[in-house]
């Protein structure tokens, strides 16, 4: 079921800050994310703007899900700080891929407060 990671890394590489694809970096999502999880994250768009977010509903659409799948998987991966989480340009909660320059250094500093 690797097949899932080899489609994965170069979504990942289309970023606008993307991971350049290499053997490194298969290696490194199979360790991150178990195959539902990197299904999930196909549906994410790559081509939204770094710290942009697409709600579950849209994400559960591209994949050919339901959104009773797809969003406790997207909680989960952002209450890791996996991925993003914030709210989208409707106003809905929604969930975005980590840009590598701009997105992924600053997960240390996200502890979950809302406040400055």
């Amino acid at each position: 079921m690797s097949d899932g990671y080899h489609r994965l890394a170069p979504h990942l590489a289309g970023l606008v800050m993307g991971c350049p694809y290499s053997e490194a970096l298969l290696d490194l999502l199979k360790k991150m994310f178990n195959t539902e999880k990197a299904g999930v994250l196909l549906g994410i768009p790559n081509d939204l703007m770094p710290l942009e977010a697409a709600s579950s509903k849209e994400i559960a659409g591209r994949l050919g899900r339901g959104n009773s799948e797809v969003e406790p998987v997207l909680k989960r991966l952002a209450q890791k700080n996996l991925i993003l989480s914030a709210p989208t340009q409707k106003a809905e909660p929604g969930y975005g891929l980590l840009q590598v320059g701009y997105g992924m250094p600053q997960t240390s500093f996200w502890h979950g407060r809302q406040d400055e």
